[in-house]
């Protein structure tokens, strides 16, 4: 058993260390039951602190926690019946668990700090979901209001660490480096990846990154014209367009693949 004070250090750690994990807290019973209101069990990476009862119950909790943290999903209540059929407890009552995820469960690794990035960046960040920005140009980044990293697009492979629950956002300032970024993201496979781009042109560039080799139901599988569809124009409304995009992924109860 471990203490209060031992779990929220593990919280801590968590979003310190870019990890993510599960948080349970039983938030209701009723009848008899082997834990009170407001215990708690947390879970990464494999390991467990806390307790919110202990045998058959808490062997259903854990089974609940460790199936949760391969995928996203947005927080929830469950009833466990403490019957003697399911758990073998004489018990008899029923406790409400509550999951909630915590820490970076993926990163969105946004090419381009551009008009748009400005306008999506607190979009996001008011979602919650931890950001990345690059751009090539050194004068350009360093009079941006946020941080960006100034990289060379062509070597996205050994400078970025983009990981398979991750998003990447193409909005560079150029169709010919929003080609460039997404036959170097193409091979991370990450969650979610989407460019802009009119009809036209991205069929274009879809053609040439044929040719060279990126096999097509690779190239479907990115989102362009990047965004839910919608009239855009301005770099507000493709950013809303794009945020919207990941408030569908983001509360689907499945992973963000898919």
């Amino acid at each position: 058993m471990n203490s209060a004070q031992e779990i929220y250090k593990a919280l801590l750690q968590t979003y310190k260390e870019n990890e993510k994990g599960i948080l349970a807290i039983m938030t209701g019973t009723e009848g008899s039951v082997p834990q009170k209101t407001g215990s708690m069990m947390f879970m990464r990476k494999k390991e467990v602190l806390g307790t919110i009862g202990g045998g058959k119950i808490e062997y259903e909790v854990r089974q609940e926690m460790e199936e949760r943290l391969s995928q996203h999903f947005p927080p929830y209540k469950k009833v466990f019946q403490l019957t003697r059929n399911k758990f073998g407890m004489q018990c008899g009552g029923k406790a409400e668990v509550f999951f909630q995820p915590v820490g970076n469960w993926f990163t969105c690794h946004i090419f381009g700090a551009g008009h748009i990035c400005e306008e999506l960046r607190p979009l996001l960040s008011k979602m919650d979901i931890s950001l990345r920005i690059y751009d090539n140009r050194h004068e350009y980044a360093a009079k941006r209001p946020f941080p960006v990293q100034v990289i060379d697009y062509h070597t996205i492979a050994e400078t970025v660490s983009i990981r398979p629950q991750d998003c990447v956002v193409i909005i560079t300032h150029s169709h010919e480096h929003d080609e460039i970024c997404l036959k170097n993201c193409l091979p991370f496979q990450p969650a979610y990846l989407g460019m802009i781009g009119s009809k036209n042109k991205v069929k274009e560039i879809f053609e040439r990154l044929e040719k060279k080799g990126i096999p097509g139901d690779e190239l479907e599988k990115v989102d362009s014209p990047i965004g839910i569809p919608l009239p855009s124009r301005t770099p507000v409304e493709v950013a809303i367009s794009i945020a919207a995009r990941f408030v569908e992924l983001k509360n689907k109860e499945k992973n963000i693949r898919g």
